[in-house]
């Protein structure tokens, strides 16, 4: 089996339509109504300043994989981060976070889903979808592709490095999700594996495969962006 994973980078967003990442749109499902604004309102008007957040840990993991899932890479990536002095408690923060996901790398079962296989890596043209209304901002970290049989295989995964932990719905939502960006983008002899679209929440190493059936969590998903749209006309 030969997989090729791709690295997804460079985001670019539609001007004046409602705009939406995949990981605010996961969440916005179960939340409050007073939630629901918040989310509508943070995504609307976003801060002007704006970091990449924990692209050393990132950067670990993408190059671990390309790699052959060489541990010494990870453990590079900790060494840079534990001799790192931050200068502010954001700062502190990001590096106590990044940490904790590269030491998740490390105790994951990740490579168990590939087994032995060489990994080459580029960039695909496309990092957002329309949804209903919305301009959803997927931006998987890696998307991979392989051949089997004669057959042409899709799948990919999005990262999740974040301090406090989800409800199991938000993971599953994101991995929904990215089986449904992938049918969007995939050519017409590939086929989308929903098995191999992963969310990886890095904090704890757990791996969340999409659902082999989608319709219960697109629908939900579905009245989520026409929600989205209204209130995005009065935030």
């Amino acid at each position: 089996i030969k997989i090729i994973m791709e690295v997804i980078k460079d985001v670019e967003l539609h001007v004046g339509t409602p705009t939406m990442s995949i990981n605010q749109m996961t969440e916005f499902v179960a939340a409050s109504e007073r939630g629901k604004r918040a989310i509508v309102r943070k995504q609307k008007h976003p801060s002007t300043f704006r970091v990449a957040r924990y692209a050393t840990a990132r950067a670990s993991f993408k190059n671990y994989c390309k790699n052959d899932f060489d541990e010494a890479i990870l453990l590079q990536g900790l060494e840079k981060l534990q001799n790192k002095t931050p200068v502010s408690q954001w700062a502190a923060s990001e590096k106590s976070c990044s940490i904790q996901a590269i030491r998740g790398f490390m105790q994951s079962h990740f490579p168990e889903r590939f087994g032995r296989i060489k990994c080459s890596f580029f960039t695909p043209r496309e990092k957002q979808i329309r949804f209903g209304g919305l301009t959803l901002v997927v931006a998987p970290d890696l998307i991979f592709r392989w051949e089997e049989d004669g057959t042409r295989y899709i799948g990919c995964l999005k990262l999740r490095i974040k301090k406090k932990a989800a409800e199991f719905g938000v993971y599953r939502r994101i991995a929904s999700l990215l089986a449904h960006y992938l049918r969007c983008i995939a050519a017409d002899d590939e086929v989308v594996v929903n098995n191999f679209c992963l969310c990886y929440n890095a904090m704890d190493g757990n791996i969340i495969p999409a659902p082999r059936d989608l319709q219960s969590d697109m629908e939900d998903l579905r009245i989520a962006s026409e929600q989205i749209v209204e209130l995005w006309n009065v935030a």
